[in-house]
């Protein structure tokens, strides 16, 4: 999760997007700058082989962070007032998860949104 790849769903069509889900048949792949995902064959991906562009850069970054978060983790997220928020993911989902704020509401927040929570204190 989080490889910049070369999409070629026909011959002659490229696109380049970044992994969101792999398992062993197939993948997400989200188009960056177009928000688009689609469902490929992984043998239809390949390596960019040249330097991805800054948008593709930070979406493969943020697809990276929230692969290595887990069910049971303490999260930061921003909610839909744009406003940062702290709960516990309780489902991870393949392109967001569930989160319970210590209110015991559950919100849907997408993978872009969510990072996990770091206890400076602990940290040091």
């Amino acid at each position: 999760m989080g490889e910049v790849v070369r999409y070629e769903p026909r011959p002659g069509q490229v696109m380049i997007g970044v992994v969101l889900f792999v398992d062993d048949r197939q993948a997400d792949i989200l188009l960056g700058e177009k928000g688009i995902v689609h469902r490929a064959r992984r043998d239809a991906l390949t390596p960019l082989g040249e330097p991805p562009t800054e948008e593709l850069l930070k979406l493969a970054a943020d697809v990276r962070v929230f692969a290595g978060l887990s069910e049971g983790d303490e999260v930061l997220y921003v909610d839909a007032k744009g406003e940062l928020g702290q709960g516990v993911l309780v489902e991870k989902c393949r392109y967001g998860g569930l989160v319970a704020r210590k209110d015991e509401v559950v919100m849907g927040v997408g993978f872009r949104k969510l990072w996990p929570h770091v206890d400076r204190a602990a940290a040091e």
